[in-house]
């Protein structure tokens, strides 16, 4: 199957494929969110979940800003690491069709190397309260 954007009407047909994916994801980030989160930030539109069924899971934003457009891919798991680059590509391909500037992910340091990712920095933060 290919890899396709879920409408927010159909997210409670895949949801439950796909949790076990984001959820691995979520340690990850930056805390933001929760999985419920995820899900109402999709529900809302604020978010794109993307899925090839079976294969892979994705939940992106895109972002523009003054200078360019930006596709963040903010949490993604799939069945093995052939789904995730395969995806990745795909991604990629999207954007420049799109008109997307610029592809952006965080996560791991491994994916700099497994997806020939440049690094552009570090995200650092510390808590406050």
């Amino acid at each position: 199957m290919p890899i396709t954007p879920v409408p927010a009407e159909q997210l409670s047909a895949v949801w439950p494929e796909v949790v076990p994916w984001i959820e691995s994801a979520l340690p990850y980030g930056q805390g933001d969110e929760s999985l419920l989160d995820v899900l109402i930030g999709l529900a809302r539109g604020q978010s794109t979940l993307w899925i090839e069924r079976g294969q892979f899971a994705a939940v992106t934003q895109l972002q523009a800003y003054s200078r360019q457009r930006v596709l963040i891919i903010t949490y993604a798991g799939g069945v093995n690491l052939a789904a995730i680059v395969r995806a990745f590509h795909f991604a990629r391909a999207w954007c420049a069709v799109n008109g997307v500037d610029v592809l952006r992910t965080y996560g791991r340091p491994g994916w700099e190397r497994v997806l020939g990712l440049q690094s552009a920095g570090r995200i650092l933060q510390t808590r406050v309260s």
